[in-house]
């Protein structure tokens, strides 16, 4: 089995049954273990008693090769790092269920392990890849980069596996789509990415930065992302308030620019049709952006 491939055998969206994430990785680790090594020449290089359980099979006996002094260990060694790698993976799965309150994707040890597993050998050859989305993932998901947090701390603890703050996001956003059924990773990227680009779009009209530890902008954030689900499953606001929409155009001309730049933001880039109403809310979380800017 190679270190860098600890994908699990049982299919994407599987069912956990009775057993919990953590008791579900460590089945599996189990699984893989006895039948990488228990049948297998390199097992032969740990100097370490056959492992029995339910799921092994009955060990070879024809084969006697030996490896050279210098080899043996590696492969338990390579073994012991990936099982407390995926164990402490599991154990992020199963409080992140517990702290969210809702069941998570079963395979999600294993993918977040192949995830850090890649990430620590990026690590290793000096290479940190930012995440363009860290804000809008911080703002939008406070409770996923909270676990996050001390997921990162937990991998240092349980698995020997330090990582840079960067890293967080990436965590949480594993934690974002397990939340979700499969193919949905598809819709949480797709929010994140429009939601970044109508900060620029608010930034460019308005001729502000945004200040996106402010309560005001994490309300402007939190309305778009309702706002996007909207538009993207053919909903819209219908409460009769279009009439609002002359006198706030006159009285707010700034923010009715902002506003209908982002509708057409949202046609052109997406096909999604802003009415009225969806106009004069933005208008109205716009507008207090602008107050608190110039405050």
């Amino acid at each position: 089995m190679s270190a860098s491939s600890i994908i699990p055998r049982f299919p994407l969206g599987g069912k956990m049954g009775e057993c919990s994430l953590y008791e579900t990785a460590t089945q599996e680790v189990n699984t893989m273990y006895n039948d990488e090594f228990n049948n297998n020449d390199m097992y032969r290089f740990t100097n370490r008693e056959v492992p029995h359980d339910d799921y092994a099979p009955a060990p070879r006996q024809e084969n006697t090769y030996t490896a050279p002094v210098k080899k043996q260990g590696f492969f338990r060694r390579t073994w012991v790092k990936v099982t407390a790698l995926v164990l402490a993976c599991a154990e992020i799965a199963e409080r992140a269920e517990i702290e969210l309150d809702c069941a998570l994707n079963p395979n999600l040890p294993f993918t977040l392990a192949d995830h850090l597993n890649f990430a620590a050998e990026r690590l290793r050859k000096g290479i940190e890849i930012s995440t363009p989305l860290a804000y809008d993932v911080r703002h939008l998901y406070p409770k996923e980069t909270e676990l996050a947090k001390q997921a990162r701390e937990l991998l240092a603890r349980e698995a020997g596996l330090k990582l840079p703050d960067s890293e967080v996001v990436n965590i949480a956003l594993h934690l974002i789509n397990a939340e979700a059924e499969a193919g949905d990773m598809h819709s949480m990227m797709m929010t994140l990415k429009a939601l970044s680009d109508v900060d620029g779009i608010v930034e460019k009209q308005l001729a502000i930065t945004l200040n996106k530890e402010s309560f005001s902008y994490s309300r402007f954030s939190m309305h778009l992302r309702y706002l996007i689900q909207r538009l993207a499953s053919g909903r819209q606001v219908e409460e009769r308030i279009s009439g609002m929409l002359a006198q706030m155009r006159r009285d707010y001309p700034q923010a009715y620019q902002c506003a209908r730049a982002i509708a057409d933001y949202f046609r052109a880039a997406w096909n999604w049709q802003c009415n009225d109403e969806e106009i004069v809310y933005l208008m109205l979380h716009i507008t207090r952006l602008q107050e608190k800017n110039e405050a």
